[in-house]
């Protein structure tokens, strides 16, 4: 991976859009986009973890970037919603000034609708507290063990908990249910390190994807639902979308069939570059107009809802180019950047 993958930023543009039609009402499965967010940053950050080994101070340097990254559109948000929408600070600020955000979207839903997808934001910087030090500090076969694990334990953990909730959002929304794609695309990152297991993952990539494509129509079939309280949908079908986010992106890495030249797309790859703001931004703004239609009758609320789209991505265009772009920039200056993956590459997920 000496070169940046640049078929990376059309794949995670896909992810993005799909949670927007989803969060649109047009299709809502389309929320399954976070798990490829989730396979992408583990995948994306550990390839940049494992490179950041020999620096004099690669933890400092990690979460500098991350600051810089992350805090800006993040803050541009909080203002957005503060500004335009009534939330009781009082009761939740705390949840948004630490990497607690997930659970007030797990208990606090109701009250926080515009920010309730930071959740997924909140369960990569939870674990981005800890695998650094772990990528730093472990041999690679030990990282191995511990991603093995994590992804065989998580469905096993879904399972045991599902009685125990009375719905199905704190299971999609808790940190210690949603490790596994992260996990996942943190393993492939790792095993693209030797040349032998990157071959063998390349020959399985599209018929990964594949099998869970099925394994989710065999499941729906059976009562599988993203938004189903169930042993089947906790267990297994999390799994099944995890996995088929995994099989896309290995997909996405092999040679330059129709899937690359897709991906490459140059609005398709603009709209990954500015994909994380337009991401948290987007469910502010389509609640924006419904309460505006709300006001007038709400005599054209799809109409509404389809203007929220360019809406969100010419805010997130200004917000690339006169503020994430120079921060970033100034950073490429006062360091060199990372072979292979540049800074920008380093969005956070998204999530429904």
């Amino acid at each position: 991976m000496e070169n940046r993958i640049v078929q990376l930023d059309g794949l995670r543009a896909l992810a993005f859009l799909s949670v927007l039609i989803c969060h649109l009402g047009v299709f809502r499965a389309g929320g399954m986009g976070v798990d490829l967010f989730f396979v992408l940053s583990g995948f994306l950050i550990t390839s940049i973890l494992r490179r950041r080994r020999a620096e004099q101070h690669p933890l400092r340097g990690f979460y500098a970037n991350r600051a810089r990254r992350i805090l800006p559109p993040y803050l541009i948000c909080l203002a957005f919603c503060a500004a335009l929408f009534f939330i009781d600070w009082r009761h939740v600020w705390f949840f948004y000034a630490l990497p607690l955000e997930n659970i007030a979207a797990a208990y606090h839903s109701s009250q926080i609708a515009s920010l309730h997808p930071l959740w997924s934001l909140a369960i990569e910087e939870q674990f981005y507290l800890l695998w650094p030090l772990l990528v730093f500090t472990l041999p690679r076969r030990t990282l191995l063990y511990i991603l093995a694990s994590i992804i065989l334990v998580s469905p096993i953990l879904r399972f045991i908990a599902t009685p125990f909730f009375p719905d199905y959002l704190e299971i999609n929304v808790l940190t210690p249910f949603r490790l596994d794609p992260i996990s996942i695309g943190s393993l492939i990152a790792l095993l693209y390190e030797s040349e032998a297991a990157r071959e063998t993952l390349k020959r399985y990539g599209k018929p990964l994807f594949f099998m869970g494509v099925a394994a989710l129509f065999a499941g729906s079939y059976f009562g599988w639902h993203i938004e189903t309280n169930s042993y089947l949908t906790n267990s297994l079908g999390y799994s099944a979308v995890a996995f088929m986010s995994a099989g896309l992106l290995i997909w996405a890495t092999i040679g330059k069939g129709w899937l690359y030249r897709l991906l490459v797309i140059r609005p398709l790859r603009f709209i990954g570059t500015i994909s994380y703001t337009a991401y948290v931004i987007h469910v502010p703004m389509i609640q924006l107009l419904q309460d505006w239609g709300a006001l007038h009758g709400d005599r054209h609320g799809a109409r509404l809802a389809a203007a929220s789209v360019p809406l969100t991505l010419l805010f997130a265009s200004v917000s690339w180019y006169a503020i994430e772009r120079p921060i970033l920039r100034w950073n490429h200056r006062t360091r060199k950047p990372d072979a292979g993956i540049s800074l920008a590459a380093e969005q956070p997920g998204s999530s429904s």
